[in-house]
């Protein structure tokens, strides 16, 4: 576990926002490690073990979501797991009012949304985690930030 513990922040708060339920983000993130642990032989390019990490949670929220077919659509997270101990009043309404926005969009354009803006992957990452095209990555991209736009200015 202590090789991991430098991903672990980032892949916490990237599980926890797109799972927004903490319960399943612990499991989640249990599994992802232990898949990571098995799997790690696979891996090709060491550099992309983030990425990599980022995969195996996706497509284990992807399977949760697909077997369970239940929608959180409460806040059951704390919000001190996003922010750092100096964030203004304002700046955190906001954080909250953006994580709750992005919940009203399509599974993966908030994590599109998530994974580029937030945690700061390109598009070709994506792409990988996503198992998909950087072509459906930018439209899902596009559309997400236009569905926010709308939403965050009704």
């Amino acid at each position: 576990m202590e090789a991991f513990q430098p991903l672990y922040g980032k892949l916490w708060k990237f599980i926890l926002s797109i799972s927004r339920n903490r319960d399943d983000a612990k499991d989640i993130l249990s599994e992802t490690f232990l898949i990571a642990y098995e799997k790690f032989y696979t891996l090709k390019n060491e550099r992309a073990f983030l990425s990599f990490l980022f995969t195996i949670a996706s497509r284990l929220k992807n399977a949760s979501v697909n077997k369970r077919k239940k929608y959180y659509s409460e806040e059951v997270f704390e919000f001190d797991d996003f922010a750092g101990n100096f964030i203004s009043p304002e700046d955190e309404t906001d954080i909250k009012l953006l994580y709750k926005t992005l919940d009203y969009l399509p599974a993966v354009q908030k994590e599109a949304i998530v994974l580029f803006e937030i945690f700061g992957f390109n598009r070709t990452e994506i792409a990988d985690i996503q198992n998909t095209t950087v072509t459906n990555v930018k439209i899902r991209l596009y559309r997400g930030r236009k569905k926010l736009g709308q939403l965050i200015n009704k």
